[in-house]
């Protein structure tokens, strides 16, 4: 009997130095060449390289996709519809402009009355119960460059203290005068006009005070 580890040349039957014995083979058949298959060969390895390529593939794929755009919704807001007020300018009012150049000149009063004529139909205009009409009659002068206008609304005329009306546009207009004034005052020109004031039977007017329309420096007229 040999060694162990020692070559026997007697049959071929024992071992390479160095190595142990061979665990049995197990065997499937054989190759279509008669050659025995390779040992311990499973063909579902195969799959695991194009497993492992496809994922790989997916996922340049992903890396290559740009980010996904959000796109945010359209969003309407409606609020309450805005209201705006204006002052509303006297009746027969009109802006003057600022070349004009209005003096008001011999201005008087006639005593109060019930009633006015129109001196066109020879009509009469009464006034409502417990009012008087104040006639007040000038001479109006543009000495500026531009039209002016100086309507019945924006003039005054004071009973008592600050308390004051304004020119009845209606009541003037029965008068050649009143209807001058509803025109405007050209340049270098001159108007005679009138004013007609309603205010309360038994009242005094203590002055009366005259301007161009929308100007703060006013003609002041006393009574008497």
């Amino acid at each position: 009997m040999a060694e162990k580890g020692s070559w026997d040349e007697g049959g071929g039957a024992g071992r390479e130095p160095g190595r142990d014995r061979a665990a049995p083979e197990v065997t499937s058949g054989a190759s279509a060449e008669g050659k025995p298959p390779k040992k311990g060969f499973n063909p579902a390895w195969l799959l695991v390289p194009a497993l492992g390529l496809l994922l790989g593939g997916m996922g340049i794929a992903s890396m290559n996709r740009g980010p996904a755009v959000e796109t945010a919704p359209t969003v309407t807001v409606t609020g309450p519809t805005a209201t705006v007020v204006r002052p509303v300018a006297p009746v027969g009012s009109s802006t003057t402009a600022p070349g004009c150049g209005l003096t008001f000149l011999g201005t008087s009063m006639r005593p109060p009355v019930p009633r006015i004529q129109n001196d066109q139909t020879g009509g009469y205009l009464d006034a409502p119960s417990g009012q008087v009409f104040v006639v007040v009659d000038t001479t109006l002068t543009n000495s500026g460059t531009e039209d002016c206008y100086a309507t019945a609304g924006y003039q005054r005329a004071y009973t008592s203290g600050d308390a004051y009306r304004t020119g009845d546009a209606e009541a003037g207009g029965q008068l050649s005068g009143g209807r001058a004034v509803t025109q405007p005052i050209q340049a270098g020109k001159s108007v005679k006009g009138t004013y007609v004031f309603q205010v309360p039977a038994g009242s005094q007017v203590s002055s009366v005070r005259l301007r161009s329309n929308g100007s703060e420096r006013w003609t002041i007229v006393n009574a008497g």
